[in-house]
């Protein structure tokens, strides 16, 4: 109860009524993706397809829409603005308890996995990703992740890292932007075209 009340205290911006994210990614990018995903949600239709960049693109096949995260419930039954702020809320609940639920795993006293949940949903890095779900989904949902590797290592479950499949989401996009950049320090050709992809990204 501690852990949950010092989560809601410090991101009580989220929670407020009618808030609208605006930072970067969280406004012109994710907001208008997830308009397009419920409209289509709404009339029965999976969204496979994105009309509205360049010549088109594949929509259900890309991590950031996030058709299949469970998350993606909340957009039935809020405003669009209302659910991704209340996903990105939910998502630093779920920091916290995570890294609670692993500190104990681990042998921590109570005192220390309270201090730990606290610590990381708190954490510079986690506030810093609240305006891209995609990166924030896979950090908040690691604690649990790693909680559950531990219990399935220890005591041969391993039905125990289901979470692995949530957390995977996040780091699927990550390992192939690094993987881009490196390549991008090596070839200035590919920096370029790099560039100006995440310049088309940013699209409203």
């Amino acid at each position: 109860m501690i852990l949950l009340g010092v989560t809601l205290a410090f991101y009580h911006g989220l929670w407020l009524p009618d808030l609208v994210l605006i930072k970067r990614d969280a406004f012109r990018f994710f907001l208008p993706l997830k308009q397009y995903l419920i409209e289509r949600l709404a009339t029965g239709e999976l969204p496979q397809w994105f009309p509205y960049e360049g010549l088109g693109r594949s929509f259900i096949g890309v991590t950031h829409t996030g058709v299949f995260h469970p998350f993606t419930a909340l957009y039935f039954l809020f405003p669009v603005h209302d659910a991704y702020r209340a996903s990105t809320l939910l998502s630093c609940l779920l920091a916290a308890g995570g890294a609670f639920v692993l500190g104990r795993k681990l042998g921590f006293s109570h005192t220390a996995a309270l201090a730990a949940g606290v610590a990381f949903a708190l954490s510079g890095y986690v506030v810093s990703l609240t305006d891209n779900l995609v990166y924030l989904y896979s950090i908040c949902v690691l604690p649990l992740f790693c909680a559950a590797l531990e219990k399935a290592l220890v005591s041969s479950r391993t039905w125990a890292v289901v979470p692995a499949v949530v957390w995977r989401q996040g780091t699927t996009t990550s390992s192939s932007r690094c993987s881009g950049r490196r390549r991008a320090r090596r070839d200035p050709t590919v920096k370029l075209a790099s560039d100006s992809r995440s310049r088309e990204d940013c699209r409203p």
